[in-house]
């Protein structure tokens, strides 16, 4: 996960512009690591501000990270913005 997030930072260093796509195959990795999934949350947060669209799969890899944090709170919020978003 760490070299997957130093990826993400080089990218954009280079100049990058992430996509839904590879800010996806981050949040998902990050989601996945029970060490990082606090991360994850993070990231699925700065998503809109970055101009990446969410989708299906950024909201399941933000409801894994809550399964692994045990924040069913944000759970419930995340699903409510989903429902919400159509």
């Amino acid at each position: 996960v760490e070299r997957a997030w130093d990826l993400w930072n080089e990218m954009q260093q280079a100049g990058v512009t992430p996509t839904t796509v590879t800010a996806n195959a981050l949040l998902s990795a990050t989601a996945r690591s029970f060490r990082k999934a606090a991360d994850a949350h993070t990231l699925f947060a700065q998503m809109p501000a970055l101009g990446i669209a969410r989708d299906v799969v950024s909201y399941n890899a933000a409801l894994l990270a809550c399964s692994h944090t045990g924040d069913v709170r944000q759970a419930r919020s995340y699903m409510a913005h989903m429902l919400g978003a159509g």
